[in-house]
């Protein structure tokens, strides 16, 4: 008698464990999910302060006045004639896989950043 109300009890115990663990991950990619939503808004604003950053007025306004820096005078930039062996060069080899990984995991935050939907 004990056996066979131990068999009927236990698949409605297994069936309340099931349920109960769904019901837990559920909440816990509820949770996850909140998470990367406000993960992207804070991505998203600082996205926007480093394109600021990176803003060349903002840059060039630097340079003059905290750098004192000034724009080159005529005659302060000069072009140097190449010679006909530097301008010729060999055809860029296809990268291999190894060049592509490194490529990959050097490259910067701005070409890291996410790539538009």
């Amino acid at each position: 008698m004990l056996t066979v109300a131990a068999l009927a009890v236990l698949p409605f115990i297994a069936y309340v464990a099931a349920v109960s663990n769904v019901a837990h991950i559920g909440y816990h990619l509820y949770q996850l999910t909140q998470e990367i939503a406000v993960l992207e808004s804070e991505h998203e604003r600082l996205q926007a302060i480093v394109s600021s950053l990176r803003a060349p007025e903002r840059i060039e306004r630097l340079a003059v006045t905290r750098l004192r820096l000034q724009p080159p005078r005529v005659g302060q930039i000069a072009a140097l004639p190449l010679s006909p062996i530097a301008m010729r060069h060999a055809p860029p080899r296809p990268l291999g896989l190894w060049d592509r990984l490194g490529a990959y995991f050097h490259r910067s935050e701005a070409a890291a950043a996410e790539s538009p939907r």
